[in-house]
C-alpha cells in the first residue's frame, strides 16, 4: 500500500511538471510579439527547459533518421527565437534593465563563437606552422573568453531576482 502511494505521489508530480512545462510553452508562443512588461524567473527557465527538451529531441531526430543537414533543427530554432528575445527582454525589464542589452551580450557571444570556431578550424585543417599555431591558440582563447563574458554576462542577469513592486516596465508579475 505505501509503495503504490509513493508511486502515484511521484506521477504526480511528474505529471505536474509537464504540466507546467507545457503551461509555460503556451505561454511563451502566446508573448511572442510582447516585449512590453516583466516575466519571472521561473517563466523563463521553463521556457529555456522546454526550448532545450525540443531541439536536442529534434537534433537526435535528425541525426538518427536523416543524413544530418539538420533542416528541421534549425527551423525549430529559428520559430523559438522570437518568443525567446521577447521572454528575453521581459526578463530583463523584471530586473529593471532595458531589453536592448541582450544585443550587446550577443553581439559578444556571437563574436566570441567565430574566433573560437576560427582558432580551432586552423588546427583541424592542419596549419601548424610555430609562429601561425601560437596565433590560433590566442584567438581560440579570446574566442573562449568572449563566449564566457557573454554566457556569465547573461546568467548573472537572468538569475538574479526581480524588482520588488513596480518598476519603469510594468507591475511586479509575482503579485499578479
Amino acid at each position: 500500500m505505501v509503495k503504490k502511494c509513493t508511486l502515484n505521489l511521484q506521477l504526480r508530480k511528474i505529471l505536474n511538471m509537464l504540466f507546467l512545462l507545457f503551461k509555460s510553452a503556451k505561454a511563451g508562443f502566446m508573448g511572442s510579439f510582447s516585449f512590453e512588461a516583466r516575466s519571472t524567473r521561473s517563466e523563463f527557465w521553463q521556457w529555456v527547459l522546454f526550448s532545450t527538451i525540443l531541439l536536442v529531441f529534434s537534433w537526435l531526430l535528425e541525426n538518427m533518421y536523416s543524413s544530418g543537414f539538420l533542416v528541421i533543427t534549425l527551423m525549430i530554432l529559428a520559430i523559438l527565437s522570437l518568443p525567446t528575445s521577447a521572454l528575453f527582454t521581459r526578463r530583463l525589464h523584471d530586473i529593471g534593465k532595458p531589453g536592448w542589452w541582450q544585443i550587446p551580450m550577443g553581439t559578444i557571444g556571437i563574436i566570441g563563437l567565430g574566433l573560437l570556431t576560427l582558432g580551432w578550424m586552423g588546427f583541424v585543417f592542419g596549419i601548424l606552422m610555430f609562429h601561425f599555431t601560437i596565433f590560433l591558440l590566442i584567438i581560440s582563447f579570446v574566442g573562449f573568453s568572449l563566449v564566457s563574458l557573454s554566457v556569465l554576462w547573461s546568467l548573472f542577469w537572468l538569475a538574479r531576482e526581480g524588482d520588488y513592486g513596480s518598476n519603469e516596465y510594468g507591475d511586479d508579475p509575482r503579485a499578479i
